[in-house]
């Protein structure tokens, strides 16, 4: 069985993506085939998270196993089929692919059909748009000539000069 999904961002009101899987492939392949469509460092940090119809997260599918000690369900990426989690159509996801400032893209399964033997899964059946960049570093420049900075915020034996 093939799962469609398609991806939208909040960011970029032209960025629809629509990715076909099959049921028996990870939520790891998911990520990968994402990646690679949207140019993006396939070793940065992402999620998956199972919504329900309010897109309100219920579970989360990490990149990376997590200790259960923040309280919060997760699972492991390459660890978790796509039919264990998908329950039908409509079913709604959230990608954060920007794990620092929480930036998603929307996942709603819009088809199931038979899977094609001539074809390889996952792969991208329809890219409009620009992809989101990935990182936003919102970094503050410090300047040394605004009047919050005293000598007082000057750590170790570093004397500022006489003038």
């Amino acid at each position: 069985m093939i799962f469609k999904f398609r991806l939208l961002s909040s960011e970029n009101d032209d960025f629809i993506r629509d990715f076909e899987a099959s049921s028996s492939q990870t939520f790891y392949d998911l990520h990968m085939a994402i990646q690679k469509n949207c140019n993006y460092d396939s070793s940065q940090i992402a999620s998956f998270f199972l919504c329900n119809n309010d897109w309100e997260k219920e579970t989360e599918i990490t990149l990376f196993e997590i200790s259960e000690e923040s309280g919060r369900h997760t699972l492991a990426m390459d660890k978790s089929i796509l039919s264990s989690h998908i329950n039908g159509l409509k079913q709604r996801l959230i990608y954060i692919f920007d794990i620092f400032n929480e930036r998603p893209f929307f996942i709603e399964v819009v088809g199931i059909r038979d899977e094609d033997p001539s074809k390889t899964y996952p792969l991208c059946t329809l890219a409009e748009g620009s992809a989101p960049v990935q990182i936003i570093l919102d970094v503050p420049e410090i300047d040394p000539m605004n009047e919050s900075f005293t000598n007082d915020n000057i750590s170790g034996d570093i004397q500022p000069a006489e003038e």
